[in-house]
């Protein structure tokens, strides 16, 4: 995707960052340590915070391709 359109990728990777990781990681007591491109370390206070948010995030981005 960045080899086509780098602009856009970047545009929708900021808005899944907003719209959807950024909520599904507040509703688990996540903190994000550090962003790394397209990818981001995040540290949640228990295994199944983690899970679910995973879960949720997954779930979402289904529901809203």
């Amino acid at each position: 995707m960045m080899a086509d359109d780098e602009e856009a990728t970047l545009t929708e990777l900021k808005t899944h960052r907003e719209n959807i990781f950024g909520p599904c990681i507040a509703a688990h007591k996540g903190r994000i340590v550090k962003l790394m491109g397209d990818g981001t370390l995040v540290e949640f206070p228990s295994v199944m915070d983690a899970v679910q948010f995973g879960l949720d995030v997954q779930k979402t981005i289904m529901e809203h391709p």
